[in-house]
């Protein structure tokens, strides 16, 4: 656990919204499977509706990346999305994921 000694997680909104503007897609796509990959550390802010997928969408997509350099994160996000609609529509019980 020594090693994410590092990770901290704001709870003021403007270092929240601070953490969505440094997303760098490009390097997410790339990286993001790896140990030390570029992940946006949002899931805490999106699961409890401090923020919301389309928030981080359209913030990313004011960047006017070309769709192909944002296609991962984007995918990702609406992954998030459906499962959380599924989740509502179905009454299902992920536990904790």
């Amino acid at each position: 656990m020594e090693q994410y000694k590092h990770l901290s997680f704001p709870t003021e909104y403007e270092k929240i919204i601070e953490r969505v503007n440094a997303i760098d897609p490009i390097k997410y796509a790339r990286t993001r499977n790896f140990i030390n990959g570029q992940i946006t550390y949002l899931s805490p802010y999106i699961t409890r509706g401090v923020i919301s997928t389309k928030q981080v969408m359209d913030k990313i997509l004011e960047k006017q990346y070309p769709y192909p350099a944002i296609e991962k994160i984007i995918q990702e996000l609406a992954w998030r999305e459906f499962f959380k609609e599924f989740g509502n529509q179905k009454d299902c019980k992920f536990g904790m994921i």
